[in-house]
């Protein structure tokens, strides 16, 4: 197998035990899935560092305001409608 099919895979075995378990209330759905969500977390944590550390660090830059405002006033409408697009893939 490859590397995707396996992923794709426990993916799927995880759907059906999420799919067999909801008969018994979503209290023991979450009670069961924390651990999957936290270990899901920790890689996402884990990936992020390993990049911040890897690449460029000087990307805490992007934390200063200034360059926000410098942003809205280079870009005007277009600055708008990218930071729609942001918000959207936060939420």
């Amino acid at each position: 197998f490859y590397l995707a099919d396996k992923i794709v895979m426990i993916s799927v075995i995880i759907l059906i035990c999420l799919f067999q378990a909801q008969r018994f209330g979503t209290d023991r759905v979450g009670y069961t899935f924390a651990p999957i969500i936290f270990i899901w977390f920790a890689f996402i944590e884990l990936i992020g560092i390993y990049n911040f550390i890897k690449y460029d660090p000087m990307v805490i830059k992007a934390f200063n305001p200034a360059y926000i405002i410098h942003y809205f006033t280079r870009n005007k409408k277009e600055a708008w409608v990218s930071l729609g697009g942001v918000v959207l893939c936060i939420t």
